[in-house]
């Protein structure tokens, strides 16, 4: 038997709304402030929100010295934005490094522990947390990883296919994903490693800039990768966390 739908009036709808509206405040889903038009297709304003299909991932991440750039300034210097005497600093206003730290830590609060994860730096070198084996998503392996990335902080060069080639090598993995600033060059090197992951291993390659750095090249290392790439500016970096 089919029912008719239920007609409501125009303000019944708007009430419905309002307390959808109401709702979602207590919950702290969002704030009266957030931008929606910055919130990800998906739902949600996470970095790492693009991909995300599979319960485990590796996570390699900028630790270069472009990275200590604040997002809240438009102060001179490479990436628009290394601190300056001269420059007015928000108190609460976090480094590029600090504002990615904060995404992935609060996307892996949200995950359950059935997710693992492993989480690589890089600048000319790699820095791997617990030898970059996956780890499962627990309350005490979280806090040592917040420990690790205090322990760590950012400075040096841009390696991208160096961190290419580690990223795509996690054993486990079943998703990828490589955050830069930086514009290390490579770029068909970067494209093999990613072709390989997707193609031989079916372990598709994220990719994700910030402040337009190396934009285009990124896009085509994941496409090649059968991943997704998004692109994102300091400011909005830090609007956005959380």
């Amino acid at each position: 038997e089919v029912k008719e739908a239920t007609e409501i009036s125009k303000d019944e709808l708007l009430n419905i709304l309002q307390l959808c509206w109401k709702e979602g405040l207590a919950k702290q889903y969002f704030t009266e402030d957030m931008d929606f038009g910055k919130v990800h297709a998906r739902g949600g304003s996470n970095l790492f929100l693009i991909g995300n299909r599979f319960n485990k991932a590796a996570f390699m991440l900028d630790r270069s010295g472009s990275m200590s750039c604040y997002t809240g300034t438009d102060g001179g210097g490479y990436g628009g934005g290394y601190y300056d005497s001269d420059d007015e600093i928000d108190p609460k206003s976090l480094t590029r490094f600090d504002a990615v730290k904060q995404h992935l830590l609060s996307l892996l609060e949200l995950k359950s522990v059935d997710f693992a994860f492993s989480v690589h730096l890089f600048d000319t070198g790699i820095y791997s947390f617990k030898d970059g084996k996956l780890q499962q998503n627990t309350p005490a392996i979280r806090k040592q990883l917040r420990v690790f990335f205090d322990r760590i902080g950012c400075g040096g060069g841009t390696d991208l296919v160096n961190a290419m080639h580690a990223v795509t090598n996690v054993e486990g993995a079943q998703e990828c994903f490589l955050l830069t600033d930086g514009c290390g060059g490579g770029e068909r090197e970067m494209i093999a490693l990613a072709r390989n992951s997707f193609e031989k291993k079916r372990v598709p390659v994220h990719c994700i800039g910030i402040e337009g750095s190396n934009a285009q090249s990124l896009a085509r290392v994941a496409r090649a990768g059968g991943g997704e790439f998004s692109d994102v500016d300091s400011k909005t970096l830090a609007e956005i966390r959380g």
